[in-house]
């Protein structure tokens, strides 16, 4: 019985922590994101097993236009696929050095408010940047990272892995 009753706590705690890297009921899915926002890069993941474009809403790109940060209610979303392989299990590369995409695995998406509900834990955001993944259909998907712990390092990047990325794709338009 007493096992039983650890397990039971442990599916608590496992199943309560599934959305530990995303809070999608305060950070939504952004329907059309891809009709109404920049693509702004197209890069192989750091972990070597993915690639990700990136799109970023029209206060994103404003607030770096002049010349700051992301704007209060920036979005930024990132498509993550998953890629070929090669037979020895390698990924394999376009002539431009980016994985080849095998299929859309997941959605993450980034939101930036000064005035998040005071449900949404602080430790769960990275400065104002509150986080969420999803299925490529848009529904919440269970996700054991943590997304804020990563982006917080970033700081002095508006919290952005692709900050130059975006800076760049900003400058040149």
């Amino acid at each position: 019985m007493k096992n039983l009753a650890g397990v039971a706590i442990m599916s608590v705690l496992v199943s309560g922590s599934t959305l530990a890297g995303g809070d999608p009921e305060f950070v939504p899915f952004p329907e059309g994101y891809k009709d109404g926002f920049s693509n702004y890069a197209t890069v192989n993941r750091m972990n070597g097993k993915q690639l990700a474009r990136l799109y970023a809403n029209d206060k994103a790109v404003a607030g770096v236009r002049a010349g700051g940060e992301t704007a209060e209610g920036a979005v930024v979303v990132m498509e993550i696929y998953k890629i070929r392989k090669d037979a020895e299990g390698n990924p394999v590369k376009d002539a431009a050095g980016l994985f080849v995409p095998e299929g859309l695995a997941a959605i993450a998406v980034m939101q930036k408010s000064g005035s998040w509900p005071e449900g949404f834990p602080a430790g769960h955001r990275a400065g104002d940047w509150g986080f969420a993944l999803y299925t490529p259909n848009g529904e919440p998907k269970p996700n054991e990272l943590e997304c804020a712990g990563c982006h917080i390092p970033k700081k002095d990047q508006d919290y952005l892995f692709t900050w130059s990325q975006l800076k760049a794709y900003v400058q040149s338009r």
